[in-house]
């Protein structure tokens, strides 16, 4: 279960920032909801829908990518 973070994400180094979206990712993907998530780790929902996107985004290319070659 997550914990609510007090830290502004801003002040977080890159390992933790970067620890901290794939754990919001992961809870998602689980079948938590973003709101849920972004309560519990002190984020805009929108921080955590655009976290989603860029792994979506990311996905997308990788499969065009793979239908390419």
């Amino acid at each position: 279960i997550l914990t609510a973070m007090k830290t502004d994400g801003r002040a977080l180094d890159h390992a933790t920032l970067t620890e901290l979206r794939r754990r919001a990712v992961a809870s998602v993907q689980s079948g938590q909801r973003p709101c849920d998530v972004a309560d519990a780790l002190g984020v805009q929902r929108n921080t955590v829908y655009g976290w989603l996107a860029r792994i979506e985004l990311a996905a997308l290319v990788r499969l065009m990518r793979a239908s390419a070659a």
